[in-house]
């Protein structure tokens, strides 16, 4: 054991554990907003002993947002490889809703790196926000590759009930891609069951 470490800002509180070069973390924290309610922490391990193949894993978690308490699944990895960056089951959610990433991102045009997200809560931001508010439930995927040796996006989104400062639209959808030079294409719309 090289050594154990612990650091507390307010209610921020980080934990290491440190045997060579493979570190146990735990991240803590405590919803200022609302003082009696429990702490939410990510707990995981971070592998550094091959420097061409870190690799991080969540091991334990409790995320308190809002009304909700969300967790990541414990089955999961992320290495950091010199010239990639594989992600394998990394899941994040409740009962009602999720966003999971999966895949690979390199140079290599056969590598995807896929982001699902279902039935998200998109009133969760205004937590972050100030002026302008959003509700509705987002459910979206979008695959990251590399085309001619260019970062590439293409995604699809769907918010149901979307309302922007308490103004109801309906439900708003969108298709779009991201691709070489910053160049930017989408269709959309908003269709309302009045």
């Amino acid at each position: 054991n090289d050594g154990a470490s612990s650091l507390s800002i307010h209610d921020i509180a980080l934990k290491t554990e440190v045997d060579k070069s493979f570190i146990d973390f735990q991240l803590s924290w405590k919803d200022l907003a609302d003082s009696s309610r429990d702490h939410s922490h990510i707990t995981g391990t971070f592998n550094a002993r091959d420097k061409h193949n870190l690799i991080a894993k969540i091991t334990d978690s409790k995320i308190l947002l809002n009304d909700y308490i969300f967790h990541f699944n414990n089955l999961n990895a992320i290495q950091i490889q010199d010239s990639r960056i594989l992600v394998d089951n990394l899941a994040f959610g409740n009962e009602h809703s999720s966003l999971k990433i999966d895949g690979v991102y390199s140079k290599q045009e056969d590598d995807k790196l896929n982001i699902d997200i279902n039935d998200i809560d998109i009133g969760l931001v205004n937590n972050f926000l100030t002026g302008i508010s959003f509700d509705g439930n987002l459910s979206a995927n979008a695959t990251i590759t590399t085309r001619k040796g260019n970062f590439f996006v293409l995604g699809k989104m769907m918010a149901t009930d979307f309302c922007f400062n308490e103004s109801k639209f309906g439900n708003v959808f969108l298709s779009a891609g991201l691709g070489e030079n910053g160049s930017m294409g989408f269709s959309g719309g908003i269709f309302n069951r009045t």
